[in-house]
């Protein structure tokens, strides 16, 4: 009987050693473009000009949460992907239509048409909200530890405007002790 209740004392230990082979925590992920001019030695005179622009950065993995773990990962959920714009505040009030559309590694996420700067000038975010691509996404940074994100659209003035994009996400992150 002592050998039996041995037994199943060592099996207990060892499936409770088992179940300690991931650790879970969460992090938030951000970058931040590089300044993007628009309108810069243009002439001013234009009616209904559009001037494009594109707006390119990766987002990276490795921070101060998840550098130790990068070659441990396991899963990664992924909640509040947005996107905001700063300093656009001269666009507030301007309803003018145009496309914008967001590419991460190569693939359109986000194409909004008939899409006014009015209430992002103000910071208001843009949300993602296709679990598919969020899932997509996430697959992704698990894979290659970052992302390429493109951001391209129009802006409706002919004002010189200089601003930027920022990239937020909430990951959960699942990977195995270090």
């Amino acid at each position: 009987m002592r050998k039996i209740i041995f037994l199943i004392s060592i099996l207990l230990i060892v499936s409770a050693c088992d179940k300690i082979d991931d650790v879970s925590f969460e992090t938030n992920l951000s970058q931040q473009s590089s300044e993007i001019v628009v309108n810069d030695d243009v002439p001013r005179s234009k009616i209904n000009y559009y001037p494009t622009y594109n707006a390119e950065f990766d987002l990276s993995l490795d921070n101060a949460d998840t550098h130790d773990y990068l070659n441990k990962l396991k899963e990664i959920d992924l909640s509040n992907v947005q996107f905001s714009f700063e300093g656009l505040n001269a666009l507030a009030g301007n309803t003018d239509p145009v496309d914008l559309t967001i590419i991460i590694d190569n693939e359109t996420v986000l194409s909004l048409s008939d899409f006014s700067y009015d209430t992002v000038a103000q910071g208001d975010p843009i949300m993602l909200t296709d679990i598919t691509k969020i899932n997509m996404i996430a697959n992704n940074l698990l894979q290659n530890k970052k992302l390429h994100v493109q951001i391209l659209s129009s802006i409706p003035s002919l004002d010189l405007l200089r601003f930027y994009i920022n990239f937020n996400v909430h990951a959960k992150i699942t990977a195995n002790v270090l």
